[in-house]
């Protein structure tokens, strides 16, 4: 518990998965000797009976990750990862053990990113402190990125043995507070990520100095409320301050002084560990060192009228056991650690106190003393030094006065603001002319001019300068350059039963028609008197709307004519006609398609069928539809014949023959028909319908004439195109010969552009492959079909090969010279279906030579064989012991 001089930073970077969330960081525990003392759930503490940690006497910190587990911990020599292992860069120097020495804070928006604060000796830094070193990570461990100096406090005076962390107002960066030796100053740091601010000093409070004989005026802790809107600080001099503190401004206010010094030491009011309530109404402060008067916990109530009476004696320990650290767990219970002698051999050591229920008064706050056993492991008086992660940002009610930008008319009024919901806690002023009350949050103002009106709201809950902002409504009060004209355009006449589009004159204004549309333009299809109102978008008041109206009639409808379509007509082929009657002029007319011009009668047509004309009025009525007449335009006598009478278009290939005329068939002796041209290839060129074998692609003509008719009428014609195909060009496969068992390819190399098929698929690997393999036993014929892609008629389309396989020609190897010239030295039968095996016979049948899987392997390496005649049966093992027999000399 040594005093120390200057405080440093270390700033860490531990890598790994990032996330944001910094519900549980303070679930897991490392105090004492070897101590990890977990919160599952947050609920009750379990010791874990396994682990062990790094040794903690007073000054220590650990940090869990979101889920609770153990991340980092450090005592005042060293940073520790989670199995003990100490972080790389992560040698710490402060000068002895001090008691809130120590604090690991997370990195805003990062769980694994850590700034860690501790209490420096003056033989870091004397008087020129160093600046920011950044040592490079190395990946996938934790490791120090980096050691900064905050700077060196006082060149005399020391600091006190505290450090305590709060988040800022906004919940992203923290308060950083230490407190000077010797004198009343408050040190105080703002950090948010890596940024951190330069040192802040307030004096206020006590003195952290020596009084009489007590030399211990920088021991004891320094805390922070759970809600970070109070801080306590107790010296071991007798000094217990409590203030409030502004998460805004960082500021200390209204100071309590809550001590009675201790002058003589030992004795009484020697104060060490202070802690809150959970709900922040209670605070707790326990003696060290009063030997032998008994050291003792005491209790203030922050809520009560009288906070100095409230002091209350909660329990008085054993002459022989001190009471130490306090920290408010994520239970909401307090838990403190004692020493009993410095020694393993008193209970009191492997033993923490509860106080299970801080938020209670006096006795009902249920402290249990020594109940939380730490499975045989011992105290140190130390526990970790942690702020509260889950301290919400302070948000501040905003000002709201409403939208940016008002007009309205002349005498007209305008509410501004919005109603207050926070009970009275925000207070408003206004600015602007005409307001009646300037610190109310809503009110009705009549402006007489153009201008501005400003709102400054202040938040009591956040404080200034965080609670305070501001809002303003600029009112522009109308003249006439904003005054709307409503056009809805002139009365207007249609056709019933056509749809009539209704449009605006210009401007930018918002539109309401009485039909409901609110664009500039309207549909209508009925009659009447249709409403249009504009308004002014930038306002509201009567002087920024106006409406105007339109009529709409319908033009009267004149009597249909009769008969302007004219009499039926009869239409030779390729003769034209004219139809429609030239009565009823000044009237509007339309023909259906195929008439010639479209809008006039008469009219020509070139072509038969049923002609439809539509009538109108004449356009100075509106060119209303008034109705239809209908013309029939029939052909003469051909009307006998069916359409493509002379046949369908067909492709066939060179060679073959193509029926003409198949849809003349029936008709009368009376008809007859000629063919062109007469040397296409036809069998009978004067008939209605004949045979034709065209050499080439030739369109036929049959001209059909009724010899019982005369004229133009008498004679059609039709014509049909016969596509003459020519035969492809294909490769032809080739027959071949085999040895029982042997592996042939047969057929060609593939086409594109073709198909191919074999039949039978019997023995082959792949029926359906231009070439493929296959191992007959006895001769065979396939037959290769090879179709085009490309080709229609049939028979150009497909052409058949036939392969014969033969085996009376099982021709092997009758010759090997086994010399080793690499020709001809071993016996090489072929390809077969499976393995193979070979007997050799000498010229008087003794076997020299026997394989049941033949390797191409005889004559073996180094044999003797003298030149002769030898004989050889082959057996093919997969095809049922198939066999054939053969010769050969063997020449050297």
């Amino acid at each position: 518990m040594k005093s120390t001089t200057l405080a440093a930073l270390l700033i860490m970077i531990l890598l790994g998965s990032k996330n944001p969330l910094l519900a549980q960081q303070d679930w897991s525990w490392v105090l004492g000797d070897s101590v990890l003392m977990r919160f599952p759930g947050g609920g009750a503490p379990v010791v874990d009976p396994v682990a062990r940690t790094r040794y903690q006497f007073e000054t220590g910190a650990c940090i869990s990750d979101v889920g609770g587990t153990l991340r980092l911990y450090a005592n005042k020599d060293s940073i520790f990862s989670t199995n003990g292992t100490k972080v790389i860069g992560g040698r710490l120097f402060p000068w002895g053990e001090t008691t809130n020495g120590l604090q690991i804070l997370p990195m805003d928006g990062d769980s694994l990113n850590y700034l860690i604060f501790y209490i420096s000796s003056s033989g870091i830094c004397s008087t020129v402190c160093p600046g920011l070193v950044w040592v490079r990570a190395h990946p996938n461990q934790d490791t120090v990125i980096s050691h900064r100096s905050l700077g060196q406090y006082d060149p005399v005076n020391y600091l006190s043995e505290k450090i305590a962390s709060v988040k800022n107002a906004g919940g992203t960066g923290w308060w950083v507070f230490f407190h000077g030796e010797g004198d009343d100053k408050f040190i105080r740091f703002k950090v948010d990520g890596l940024s951190v601010s330069p040192m802040v000093i307030q004096s206020i409070g006590s003195v952290h100095g020596p009084i009489g004989l007590n030399p211990y005026y920088t021991i004891g802790e320094m805390c922070f409320s759970p809600k970070g809107d109070k801080l306590l600080a107790v010296t071991m001099t007798g000094v217990v301050d409590v203030f409030d503190f502004d998460r805004c401004t960082g500021q200390l206010s209204n100071w309590i002084s809550l001590g009675t010094p201790a002058p003589v030491y030992p004795g009484q009011n020697v104060y060490y560990g202070c802690s809150f309530s959970a709900d922040g109404t209670k605070i707790y402060v326990s003696e060290d060192y009063t030997i032998p008067f008994g050291n003792r916990i005491f209790q203030w109530d922050l809520s009560s009228g009288n906070i100095p009476n409230s002091k209350t004696l909660i329990y008085t320990a054993p002459d022989s056991v001190d009471l130490a650290q306090h920290q408010l767990g994520p239970d909401g219970k307090i838990y403190i650690a004692h020493l009993q002698q410095y020694d393993s051999l008193h209970p009191a050591n492997f033993h923490l106190s509860v106080i299970n229920d801080p938020n209670q008064s006096g006795a009902a706050c249920n402290f249990t003393y020594n109940s939380l056993y730490l499975e045989g492991l011992r105290g140190t008086g130390h526990l970790p030094n942690l702020p509260n992660f889950n301290l919400a940002p302070l948000v501040a009610q905003n000002a709201q006065a409403g939208p940016p930008q008002v007009v309205l008319c002349a005498g007209d009024s305008v509410l501004l603001g919005h109603p207050d919901t926070t009970g009275g806690a925000v207070g408003y002023a206004w600015s602007g002319a005409g307001l009646a009350d300037t610190t109310q949050p809503q009110q009705w103002v009549v402006p007489t001019a153009t201008g501005w009106y400003y709102l400054t709201v202040t938040d009591s809950a956040v404080g200034i300068p965080c609670g305070v902002t501001r809002d303003s409504v600029f009112v522009i009060v109308a003249d006439s350059n904003l005054f709307p004209v409503a056009d809805a355009g002139p009365d207007l006449r249609f056709c019933l039963g056509d749809t009539l589009l209704l449009q605006a004159g210009p401007g930018n204004w918002d539109y309401i028609w009485s039909t409901g549309s609110d664009s500039s333009s309207a549909i209508v299809t009925q009659p009447g008197t249709y409403g249009l109102t504009v308004t002014n978008p930038v306002g509201a008041g009567a002087c920024l709307a106006d409406t105007d109206f339109v009529t709409v009639n319908v033009f009267p409808l004149l009597p249909l004519p009769a008969g302007l379509a004219g009499p039926d007509r009869i239409l030779c082929p390729s003769d034209s006609v004219l139809i429609g009657s030239g009565a009823g002029l000044g009237f509007g007319y339309l023909w259906s398609l195929g008439v010639s011009p479209a809008d006039t009668i008469p009219a020509w047509v070139a072509d038969t069928g049923s002609f439809v004309l539509s009538i109108f009025n004449p356009d100075s009525l509106g060119g209303c539809f008034l109705g239809t007449d209908t013309v029939q335009v029939l052909p003469f006598d051909s009307l006998l014949l069916p359409p493509g009478f002379a046949g369908m278009d067909s492709t066939i290939c060179l060679g073959d023959s193509s029926i003409l005329g198949p849809g003349a068939w029936g008709l009368g002796p009376e008809w007859v028909g000629s063919w062109t041209p007469q040397g296409g290839g036809l069998l009978h060129p004067d008939s209605l319908s004949t045979l034709a074998w065209p050499s080439g692609t030739t369109t036929f003509i049959l001209a059909a004439t009724d010899t019982s008719n005369h004229g133009a009428c008498a004679t059609v014609r039709d014509t049909v195109l016969i596509v003459v195909e020519i035969p492809f060009v294909h490769p032809r496969p080739e027959n071949q010969e085999f040895c029982p068992g042997e592996v042939l390819t047969v057929g060609v190399s593939s086409v594109s552009a073709f198909s191919y098929a074999w039949s039978p698929i019997t023995g082959l690997n792949d029926p359906f492959v231009s070439a493929t393999t296959v191992a007959p036993l006895t001769p065979i014929v396939y037959t290769l079909a090879v179709t085009s892609d490309t080709m229609i008629s049939a028979n150009c389309k497909t052409q058949y090969f036939t392969v014969a396989l033969t085996s009376e020609g099982c021709i092997q190897q009758n010759v090997v010279t086994p010399n080793g010239d690499g020709i001809n030295d071993f016996l090489v039968l072929g390809t077969f279906n499976g393995p193979i095996a070979v007997s050799v016979y000498d010229r008087w049948g003794s076997v020299i030579f026997s394989s049941n899987d033949y390797r191409g392997n005889w004559p073996l390496a180094g044999s003797d064989l003298v030149e002769s005649v030898y004989w050889y049966v082959v057996r093919v093992a997969n095809e049922g012991g198939k066999a054939f027999v053969g010769e050969v000399m063997v020449l050297r």
